[in-house]
């Protein structure tokens, strides 16, 4: 039978266990995060591995998984993987309700027994690929942390075949499993070389071949130094900091050449430094804001402790705001610092003052899910919320505030807003994938633009025209406005998503929050 990764909504726990139950029954081997994990467990790790070693992702939709962020991110990670994708809907949900990924998939309704049986069916088909598939796979991950892990012998001629055989199956081998093949044939090739050679070399090279051989490898490994260093070069002119960094670092290892000494240098020159990382978060840190009268920076995330502050001349702790009602997944500051805006999970806005802080009137609720992003304009009149469905401009001069719908497609995740150019232009992320921008007066829109940046933007920050972009492979791309021209990349969470960017008031430094718990300066 087949090993199954369960995916579902905590608010669904009762219909999941019933499912996993009947799935058990079967003989199926099913997965599930039955229980809240020690806070100091790597819990994405955990999910990561299970999801792995899993030949079917099984996803329980509801409305409620719907709106879950943790439920799509395992969805977008059981397609990156891929795994074999079966929703089953546990409830009256549509596919109109779900993003397409998802509503393409086809989907099973779990009412009788015969819906199991289809379920049964839609795991057996092939069931040998899907197992080959994640036993190949796990050897592939294992490679990638040690590249000597290659395919030998059987297992290797087993790994050729079935990737012969896959041509047109569902999951298709991915990069890796091609890689790892590709890999092991290589090793298993230059074994045999070497074999051969080193009996050449016994029978008949003696000790002046073997200081030929080894001249020979230095004057390869200088022209390799040369050749990265020249590539290093090209991709500092073109403004590539962090690749040209790479190549230079690997030019200087392979000789120390005066090419590779210069292309190391130049690949530094105008590189961001990492300031401090800050420590005081046990879970993830969604939110940052830098105050902007200066000397403080707030964070919060998945604990309802409240917002922890920070000195930014001793990067210590200065207390907390709070405790909150909810996980906070947004801060905002106003321009002038006197007013902070927080969002969180449960779709409500609470405005603060400040300088005490208390807050400030009625939260703002709109049936929209969670606050993705918030935006204030420099006026403090106008704020611009984005939702995990649609977005929205809140007038707080009104008593009480009146919001009105951005033009956005509005079933679309908006998890990133900002004003920039001093207020004359709002920026939007639609649906996480593509940036959008207006020009902005007293309210009003105009002058559309937009890119797509090549990933799934996570997080957007901007002072004066600069846009600083956070993507969840977890590098930060830069920008200028009106037209939205990309300058550079950084990478700046090589394993993370980036949850959060906030610049500070002179725009001199930016801070971006990550899922690995960590804030970087």
């Amino acid at each position: 039978m087949a090993s199954i990764f369960l995916s579902y909504c905590r608010r669904n726990v009762v219909e999941a266990a019933e499912l996993q139950r009947r799935l058990v029954q079967r003989g199926h081997e099913v997965w599930r995060d039955e229980a809240e994990l020690p806070e100091a467990s790597l819990w994405r790790a955990e999910i990561t591995t299970a999801m792995e070693r899993s030949e079917v992702f099984l996803c329980a939709v509801t409305q409620e998984s719907l709106r879950s962020l943790e439920c799509w991110r395992e969805f977008e990670l059981a397609r990156a993987l891929p795994k074999r994708i079966i929703p089953v809907v546990l409830d009256q949900t549509e596919p109109s309700a779900a993003p397409e990924e998802l509503a393409d998939i086809n989907w099973i309704r779990l009412r009788d027994e015969r819906a199991l049986d289809r379920i049964d069916r839609a795991i057996r088909t092939d069931l040998s690929h899907l197992q080959q598939h994640t036993r190949f796979f796990l050897g592939a991950r294992e490679w990638e942390r040690d590249r000597g892990a290659v395919l030998r012998g059987a297992n290797l001629r087993e790994a050729m075949q079935w990737l012969s055989a896959a041509e047109g199956k569902e999951p298709q081998p991915t990069a890796l499993h091609r890689q790892l093949v590709s890999a092991s044939v290589k090793a298993q090739r230059r074994r045999r070389i070497g074999l051969a050679l080193a009996a050449a070399v016994f029978v008949a090279a003696g000790i002046g071949l073997f200081f030929a051989v080894r001249r020979s490898r230095i004057d390869q490994r200088r022209s390799l130094a040369n050749q990265l260093a020249g590539e290093s070069l090209a991709l500092w002119k073109a403004k590539n900091y962090d690749k040209a960094a790479l190549w230079a670092v690997a030019a200087y290892q392979a000789a120390p050449t005066s090419s590779a000494v210069r292309a190391l240098l130049n690949a530094a020159a105008d590189q961001p430094q990492l300031a401090v990382t800050l420590h005081g978060h046990h879970q993830e840190v969604e939110a940052l804001a830098f105050d902007p009268r200066g000397g403080r920076i707030l964070s919060a995330g998945e604990e309802d402790d409240g917002i922890h502050i920070f000195d930014t001349a001793s990067w210590k702790p200065l207390g907390t705001i709070g405790p909150q009602h909810a996980r906070i997944s947004q801060l905002q500051f106003a321009e002038d610092g006197s007013l902070l805006v927080s969002g969180d999970w449960d779709g409500a806005i609470r405005r603060w003052d400040a300088l005490t802080p208390a807050p400030i009137g009625l939260p703002l609720i709109q049936q929209r899910g969670l606050v993705e992003s918030l935006a204030l304009h420099r006026d403090k009149r106008f704020l611009a919320a984005g939702y995990s469905n649609g977005a929205v401009l809140w007038d707080l001069a009104a008593t009480p505030p009146v919001a009105s719908p951005l033009p956005v497609l509005q079933s679309r995740r908006v998890n990133a807003v900002a004003f920039a150019d001093d207020g004359a232009t709002l920026l939007a992320v639609e649906g996480t994938g593509k940036l959008v921008s207006w020009s902005f007066a007293a309210g009003a829109l105009s002058n559309r633009h937009q890119v797509t940046l090549g990933e799934r933007i996570s997080a957007l920050a901007a002072h004066g025209n600069t846009i600083a972009a956070g993507l969840e492979n977890g590098t930060i791309v830069w920008l200028r406005t009106p037209g939205l021209t990309e300058i550079r990349r950084t990478a700046a969470h090589p394993h993370a998503f980036i949850l959060s960017l906030a610049f500070d008031g002179k725009g001199e430094r930016l801070a971006s929050g990550a899922s690995d718990s960590s804030v970087r300066v």
